[in-house]
C-alpha cells in the first residue's frame, strides 16, 4: 500500500527529466519545474541553434546572427556578427594603411582613392613635368646665350 501511494503522492521527490539538472521538485509541482528548469531546451530566435534555457544568455552575446554596429567611426551600419567581417573588408570608414612602397599613410577607406591618385600619379607626373621643364628652361636659356653671342660677333 505505501510503495502504490508514493507512486502517485504529491509531496513526493521526483527527478527532474532533463540530464544536466540535479532539482527534485515535487511531484504536485514537476510541471511547473518542467516549464522553468535551466536544463530545458530552447531555440535561439536568431539563428534558430538548440541550447539549454541557462545558457542561452551566454549564447545570444556571441551569436553569429546577432546584429552589431560597425566599430568604424562614422559607420552605422548595422550586420549580423557573422558578416561583419566581410563588411570591414570594405567599409568606406575603415583605416587602412597606403600599400605603395615606402609609404606609411593611413586613412579611411574612402580617402585611400584619392591619395593613390594625388600623391602616387600625380605626384610623380608633376615631378617628371617639372624635371622636363627645368631642363627646357636650361636649354632655351643656352640657345639664348647662343644666339646673342652670335648677334654681338656679327655686328
Amino acid at each position: 500500500e505505501l510503495a502504490a501511494h508514493l507512486e502517485g503522492c504529491a509531496w513526493a521527490r521526483v527527478k527532474c527529466t532533463k540530464q544536466d539538472c540535479k532539482e527534485s521538485p515535487f511531484r504536485k509541482d514537476q510541471a511547473e519545474h518542467d516549464a522553468t528548469c535551466g536544463s530545458r531546451l530552447v531555440k535561439c530566435e536568431r539563428c534558430k541553434m538548440v541550447v539549454e534555457c541557462r545558457l542561452l544568455p551566454e549564447h545570444e552575446g556571441s551569436c553569429p546572427r546577432l546584429k552589431i554596429k560597425c566599430p568604424n567611426a562614422g559607420c552605422h551600419d548595422k550586420h549580423s556578427r557573422g558578416f561583419m567581417n566581410v563588411h570591414l573588408r570594405t567599409c568606406a570608414k575603415q583605416v587602412v594603411k597606403c600599400l605603395q612602397k615606402g609609404c606609411h599613410a593611413s586613412m579611411p577607406r574612402r580617402q585611400m582613392t584619392e591619395h593613390v591618385k594625388d600623391v602616387h600619379v600625380k605626384g610623380p607626373r608633376l615631378l617628371d613635368a617639372a624635371g622636363q621643364l627645368h631642363s627646357l628652361l636650361q636649354e632655351n636659356a643656352k640657345v639664348k646665350a647662343a644666339a646673342l653671342s652670335e648677334l654681338r660677333h656679327a655686328a
